[in-house]
């Protein structure tokens, strides 16, 4: 029916240019009903306003399995749209006329859909006199009643109360499995994505692109009960773990990192640990010692070092155990500072059905390969009188590891905050380790490239003096820090304070030493 091809949308002016969709590409078969969904600002209108021709693709394609100039394609949007000085009737017979049917063709066509929509009472009132459910009832009607070959939904019942979306959420069923109509929707709801579906797009943070296709094999026609069984319920609970993780990521992760403005790059994984760079930036401290950094996370690229050995960022907020892997690697590396250590934030977790970590032989464990979480189990594992050899490994990036654990597609992980306390929001775990059952083992660094540290010296110890009175006034003012900050992690404050208490902030003063010889013996994954 429909096949879009790396479809993208960039806006440009003489000030700016941002990219609302990259590379975006999925298909509709014919009466499909397709959800689209993701966080705020990913493009998911974008792309309902370009299959409409209300907007134009910069590049990529989208192709109808007819030719274009002959497909009929309607859409509802969360305004209703109505025309309030006509009724009912003569809002759903208004594309009619535009068509230039005749009066009793019209009459069969309209009278048809009030009477199987229960609009037929109302057809000589005004849109004013019906209810929101109501009015958006009309305007799904007039959008069938022109006969389209595909639907395009914008939040049609977004702005509805809840009993009355999940009545408009029963119409649709009802009156889409008389019709047979290809849809393709954009919802925040999930509860009604999953409902409604044959398949759901989740799209990833800005620049929005597909970060995954979800078919939804629950059997027609669906009923109201489908939403309190355990399959929809750890569905949706799956799709909300991945839409928080995509929210948390689309409030630093950046591929644009170099504008020509700042001093300082720093590259940093999403760890809640980052939380003084940002009590720096918002509480003036960068600007006292005349800095201006870009502090941006690096969960786009598949290889976490790649943006420091590619000259990308200045400096890399990593662990010791990554840092020094690289170092043997890259002589032309070295660490400037400690920054902070693990006392809690990185964990062991389970399914219910495993109590510790002998019961691990065997299983599935998700975990981040190369990363600080496969340095974890390992570690732990040969504390445990384990080996890597005795469980089976999934590669999966820390920001997906809660979805196949939701899902019990793996049976336990290795991970780290802020993706352990979302992935206890949403599933029920064990936690069978954590570092603070262990001396201080994972330590946070900067790692810097020499020639680097050389050229902009000056900058770097600037940073250094920011960094250590950021980390005082997120002790001595630890309330209004957390509020300052927050916002920055895409975390409410209490996600943030409850988290910040696994974590300990180090200094220059206070190195990180001790731990190098623990850390290497761990190094072979």
């Amino acid at each position: 029916m429909l096949e879009i091809k790396n479809l993208t949308k960039e806006y440009r002016n003489s000030k700016s240019h941002t990219v609302a969709i990259q590379d975006v590409n999925f298909t509709v078969q014919e009466s499909e009903f397709v959800s689209i969904i993701g966080p705020s600002g990913c493009g998911k209108s974008t792309i309902l306003r370009i299959l409409s021709g209300l907007d134009k693709q910069t590049s990529g394609e989208f192709i109808f399995s007819k030719d274009i100039s002959k497909i009929n394609v309607g859409f509802v949007s969360q305004s209703y749209a109505l025309f309030p000085w006509l009724t009912v009737y003569e809002n759903i017979a208004f594309g009619l006329r535009i068509k230039k049917l005749d009066q009793i063709e019209i009459d069969r066509i309209v009278k048809r859909y009030l009477l199987i929509t229960g609009l037929d009472k109302f057809k000589d009132s005004y849109p004013k006199q019906l209810s929101g459910g109501m009015q958006q009832r009309v305007a799904i009607v007039r959008t069938l009643a022109n006969n389209p070959d595909i639907i395009l939904m914008d939040e049609p019942f977004g702005a509805l109360d809840v009993q009355t979306r999940s009545q408009m959420q029963e119409f649709l069923v009802k009156i889409l499995k008389e019709e047979k109509k290809t849809v393709v929707m954009v919802t925040h709801d999930i509860e009604e994505a999953l409902y409604l579906s044959d398949k759901i797009l989740i799209l990833s943070t800005k620049p929005g692109s597909v970060k995954e296709i979800m078919n939804i094999d629950f059997s027609k026609p669906r009923k109201p009960e489908l939403k309190n069984q355990n399959d929809f319920i750890e569905t949706k609970k799956s799709i909300s773990y991945l839409l928080k993780s995509e929210s948390i990521k689309s409030t630093t992760d950046e591929k644009s990192l170099i504008s020509g403005k700042e001093d300082l790059i720093i590259g940093a994984n999403i760890w809640t640990g980052i939380a003084p760079l940002y009590l720096a930036k918002e509480k003036g401290i960068f600007d006292k010692y005349k800095l201006n950094p870009k502090i941006v996370t690096l969960e786009w690229s598949d290889d976490r070092l790649n943006p420091l050995r590619e000259k990308k960022v200045d400096a890399l907020y990593t662990t010791l155990d990554s840092a020094l892997v690289e170092i043997e690697k890259n002589p032309d590396m070295e660490i400037f500072m400690p920054l902070d250590f693990s006392i809690g934030g990185d964990a062991i977790i389970s399914n219910k059905n495993i109590k510790t970590i002998q019961e691990l032989k065997g299983k599935i464990i998700g975990v981040e390969q190369g990363w600080v979480s496969h340095f974890f189990l390992n570690y732990v594992l040969e504390k445990n009188n384990l080996s890597i050899k005795d469980v089976v490994i999934k590669d999966i990036k820390a920001s997906d590891i809660g979805k196949e654990l939701i899902l019990d597609n793996i049976q336990a992980a290795s991970v780290q905050e802020p993706w352990l306390t979302k992935i206890q929001e949403y599933s029920q775990i064990n936690t069978l380790k954590t570092t603070k059952d262990f001396e201080p083992l994972i330590y946070a660094v900067l790692l810097v490239r020499k020639d680097v540290l050389k050229e902009k010296n000056e900058y770097f110890n600037k940073f250094k003096n920011a960094w250590i009175e950021s980390v005082k006034t997120l002790s001595s003012d630890t309330t209004d820090s957390i509020r300052s900050v927050a916002p920055y992690l895409g975390l409410s404050e209490i996600e943030l304070a409850e988290q910040l208490q696994n974590i300990e902030f180090r200094n220059i003063e206070n190195g990180f030493v001790s731990a190098t010889v623990e850390t290497r013996k761990f190094l072979h994954f």
